[in-house]
């Protein structure tokens, strides 16, 4: 992603900026290609800590309620 940016704000490109519209498109190109990278680690991110939030979390829960017949103990 921070190369991207950089060839986008770097004065040397492989097609110069004079010619405006084609000037452009290869700085387009380096950033939606560091666009698509960053969404694609960000899933793979999110992907993991899901893993990780299930391998902590136990397979079944017992619930935290209990069965009474309505009499008191001391």
């Amino acid at each position: 992603m921070l190369l991207a940016v950089l060839y986008v704000i770097m004065p040397l490109d492989f097609v110069p900026d004079v010619a405006v519209v084609v000037g452009w498109i290869d700085d387009l190109i380096a950033l939606l290609g560091a666009g698509t990278g960053l969404l694609l680690a960000l899933r793979r991110y999110q992907r993991k800590q899901g893993a990780e939030l299930e391998a902590r979390q136990p397979a079944y829960v017992a619930p935290n309620v209990v069965e009474t017949q309505g009499t008191e103990v001391r």
